[in-house]
């Protein structure tokens, strides 16, 4: 039976850690395939892993494309992470639900200017679950110590941030309240 559950959320707010974490889970009981976009290269070098934050790692296979992962006959689930970065998601993912896999599709839902990222959105409603995370706000806690929640992205260069999908970690992004947009 076909399932689709969609974890959205700012940078930092723990989507991969939580799509590692599912993966862990389901490989239990299910044949998996992890799939990550070959843009991220954060942490390791060595694309064939996502990591996390707090460098937690899973093999994975890296593509540009969910249309290069070829036949998926053989997975029960597949779980997708920066799917904000795949042009093809939408196309792809309603295919695997057709053909009833289980999937599991974590990325940012917005950019740091709170505009719409890729095609995650556009999966909401065929989505069975959906799960917005949130981080903390790095400036809230700098200037009083306060956890405020922070469901959006920054950068603090904002002079080149024309170029969305820049990958960066947090030399370049901080996730922040509403008020610190």
């Amino acid at each position: 039976m076909s399932r689709l559950e969609l974890i959205l959320g700012p940078m930092f707010s723990s989507k991969t850690q939580t799509v590692i974490k599912r993966a862990n889970i389901f490989k239990l009981y299910r044949n998996i395939l992890v799939v990550n976009s070959k843009k991220d290269t954060r942490y390791i070098s060595d694309a064939s892993k996502i990591c996390s934050h707090n460098w937690e790692t899973i093999p994975c296979l890296p593509v540009t494309r969910l249309s290069e992962i070829g036949d998926v006959s053989r997975y029960d689930v597949i779980l997708i992470d920066e799917s904000q970065f795949f042009p093809d998601l939408f196309e792809w993912v309603s295919n695997a639900l057709s053909m009833g896999k289980t999937l599991v599709v974590a990325g940012l839902d917005g950019d740091d200017k709170q505009k719409k990222f890729g095609q995650i959105l556009d999966l909401i409603p065929i989505a069975d679950d959906v799960c917005k995370l949130k981080s903390y706000c790095k400036r809230c806690f700098e200037e009083t110590g306060a956890m405020i929640e922070a469901p959006f992205t920054t950068r603090y260069d904002k002079k080149d941030s024309d170029c969305q999908g820049q990958v960066g970690g947090i030399e370049m992004y901080l996730p922040v309240c509403r008020c610190h947009i």
